[in-house]
């Protein structure tokens, strides 16, 4: 019997475009209520591995190698712009739902 790690399982998962996309929509929304970059950090690696390397995938996306490997490994976190220009490149498309917050009682 052949055994997978948890992050192979995940990846393999993540090249079905739906799971894809459902995958990052869960990344974003938990993003939105707590807002821990590391764990979103983790979400995008995982969705960029899933396409191969993230070498290739920079490349590709003219986004720098060393930049991406600094936001996995917690030591910048990525800005707007910087994450609209991953998921543009993973094929996705950024958009926002505005909800009033509930008022704190």
């Amino acid at each position: 019997m052949t055994y997978k790690t948890m992050d192979d399982y995940i990846t393999e998962k993540l090249k079905d475009p739906e799971e894809a996309k459902a995958y990052l929509e869960a990344a974003l929304g938990d993003y939105s209520d707590d807002p821990d970059s590391n764990a979103l950090a983790l979400s995008l690696r995982n969705l960029i591995l899933s396409r191969g390397s993230v070498t290739t995938f920079a490349k590709e996306a003219k986004i720098n190698r060393q930049h991406l490997y600094k936001i996995f490994d917690g030591q910048s976190k990525p800005q707007i712009d910087t994450l609209n220009h991953i998921i543009r490149a993973l094929g996705f498309k950024m958009s926002f739902n505005i909800q009033r917050m509930k008022e704190a009682s």
